[in-house]
């Protein structure tokens, strides 16, 4: 597995470098890029963070429009988050042949300095320390008449820096076998508009450990607005995992988009 990791952050990095070397040198290039600051918090189980994310897209075909199916691109990006007490750096490269449809790979490391993960024992499972985390994932959406739908699913591999025990993953509040683990996650939202640039929508989001078996589920809405550069969302739902009892949690988050790029 930490070949595996190596191999992959190794060539996300060399393929950013180079990406970004080539979008240098094309002036009259049709690309774009994009750059949003973000924050948010939830209340169970609890936790914060705000970050930076930023990439370079170019097209692969057509040119954007107001049909979704019109373009495809390719696209190279970063993002930075901190909790102040967790700090998380990521490369990612995206590929949609079409914008409604799209598949990924990313390599994540995160630094921890935590002594309590809620949920979780941090007594009985390592909650410091470094976690690194590669993926593979894809998405489709979908629209019809009002109405619209968006599936995500992702395979992770995830590597503790210290294999001698099990580790705590605060990002999902699970349980990371010794020696690290792979996790399935999907999600899919069900939503529409109810005035304007305000939406609501109903969500499932499910994530699974492969060895050590330990999942979590939560299901809720949430209520997004969008103005100008700027998008907020609200949302309530019920968290449940194999170390909490189904519990209630509160979430929002904001972002500012200063450039969009070529995603829808």
């Amino acid at each position: 597995m930490k070949n595996l990791s190596i191999r992959f952050s190794t060539f996300l990095i060399l393929t950013l470098t180079s990406f970004s070397s080539y979008a240098e040198d094309q002036p009259h290039s049709d690309g774009a890029w994009d750059l949003e600051t973000f924050a948010g918090f939830r209340s169970y189980p609890l936790g914060a963070g705000l970050g930076v994310e930023g990439g370079y897209s170019d097209y692969l075909w057509g040119q954007k429009s107001s049909d979704p199916l019109s373009w495809g691109y390719l696209r190279i990006g970063g993002m930075f988050q901190t909790s102040g007490v967790v700090n998380k750096g990521e490369v990612k490269l995206s590929i949609y042949p079409i914008p409604i449809v799209g598949v990924w790979i990313d390599y994540r490391m995160s630094h921890r300095s935590l002594d309590e993960i809620q949920t979780l024992n941090c007594s009985l499972l390592k909650c410091d320390g470094s976690l690194s985390r590669t993926r593979i994932g894809g998405e489709v959406k979908g629209a019809y008449s009002i109405f619209f739908v968006r599936l995500q699913t992702s395979y992770s591999w995830l590597e503790p820096e210290d294999s001698s025990g099990a580790y705590a993953d605060e990002s999902t509040n699970l349980q990371v076998q010794r020696g690290g683990d792979q996790m399935f996650t999907w999600n899919i939202a069900l939503g529409g508009p109810v005035h304007k640039d305000l939406q609501v929508a109903g969500f499932i989001e499910k994530n699974k450990m492969q060895e050590g078996g330990f999942s979590n589920v939560l299901r809720g809405l949430y209520v997004q607005n969008s103005w100008g550069k700027h998008m907020g969302r609200l949302g309530a739902g019920l968290y449940s995992s194999d170390t909490s009892r189904l519990h209630g949690s509160i979430f929002a988050s904001y972002s500012y988009q200063f450039s969009k790029g070529l995603g829808l």
